[in-house]
């Protein structure tokens, strides 16, 4: 590891921006939606939760219409 220059350092406490995007999502949403409509929702599903403190493991997610049409 030193040859290579590696560190290994504790990571600091989450600051994730999770609670943002939430409310930016649901902003969205209520804008260009209609009451009844389907939606589809994709995750990247990049990251495994189970062993980690934190749940979130990003928020990479896309959504579209029932016809693929995406916001």
């Amino acid at each position: 590891m030193k040859e290579l220059d590696l560190q290994i350092v504790e990571k600091g406490q989450d600051q994730s921006d999770i609670l943002q995007k939430i409310h930016e999502l649901s902003q969205t949403l209520e804008r260009n939606t209609k009451p009844h409509q389907h939606l589809l929702a994709y995750t990247d599903g990049s990251t495994e939760t189970g062993m980690r403190k934190s749940k979130n493991s990003g928020y990479g997610i896309r959504i579209t219409t029932d016809t693929h049409t995406h916001f």
